[in-house]
């Protein structure tokens, strides 16, 4: 989809290209949200190498990692937005201007926000709630807000550990995937509720040890062995 000459594009993150004439080197913005650092890198990319031109602070606490998740940009590329894990002690949803990068409003959302999706008109965003810290299993909710005013109409309850999230091109349904409870949702945009549900696995198993949920994955066991569940991709990017 064009908008305003500009191509918006989703990769592992979401990334936002510039629209440029054949032979031209890509006009590129990227942001990249760093969980361990409460930043949100801006990068450009020339065809060849990329270039840190930004780093954005968007922390709460100070002497605390609050854990920016993931970054998507607005339809009409006038907006980003950005899922900080925690700090209030619950997460945030940021909306911040493209011209600035200066934060525009913030919408109290859940326990651990990661994955955000909008609606094609810009005007709804989908959160998912994956509540890394908490005990499982357990219910968590995927938290809508409505954009314009930055306000969270309803915190759905939805499954345990939804994750990914992604608006339909009509924006009619949004999907979400359950980490722990192994489901694909469908939510409703009419009536904000949840549609149908389909089963894609047994659910949470039994673990043999302890594990410890946090930016990377869980973790625990023995000889500080690691472990994997439910890997995240990096953040998300945008080109101007």
């Amino acid at each position: 989809m064009f908008v305003n000459r500009r191509h918006l594009i989703w990769l592992a993150l979401g990334v936002w290209l510039g629209g440029v004439a054949a032979g031209d080197a890509p006009s590129y913005r990227i942001f990249v949200s760093s969980e361990s650092g409460d930043i949100v890198s801006q990068l450009t990319w020339d065809g060849v190498a990329l270039k840190t031109v930004k780093v954005v602070p968007v922390g709460i606490m100070p002497a605390d990692i609050d854990g920016p998740h993931n970054v998507t940009v607005a339809p009409d590329g006038k907006y980003w937005y950005v899922t900080i894990a925690h700090g209030t002690p619950y997460g945030t949803l940021w909306k911040m201007a493209v011209d600035g990068d200066t934060v525009v409003g913030k919408a109290p959302v859940e326990m651990f926000p990661t994955t955000i999706s909008l609606t094609p008109d810009g005007e709804l965003a989908f959160v998912a709630n994956s509540d890394f810290h908490g005990d499982h299993p357990r219910m968590n909710v995927v938290s809508i807000v409505y954009t314009p005013q930055m306000v969270t109409l309803t915190n759905l309850p939805a499954c345990d550990m939804p994750h990914g999230v992604k608006v339909n091109h009509a924006g009619t349904k949004v999907y979400v995937t359950c980490m722990n409870s192994d489901e694909v949702l469908e939510i409703d945009r009419a009536s904000l509720a949840i549609a149908r549900r389909h089963k894609t696995g047994e659910g949470m198993l039994p673990q043999a040890m302890p594990m410890k949920m946090g930016h990377g994955g869980a973790q625990g066991g023995q000889g500080g062995r690691r472990t994997t569940r439910g890997c995240t991709s990096p953040a998300t990017t945008a080109t101007s």
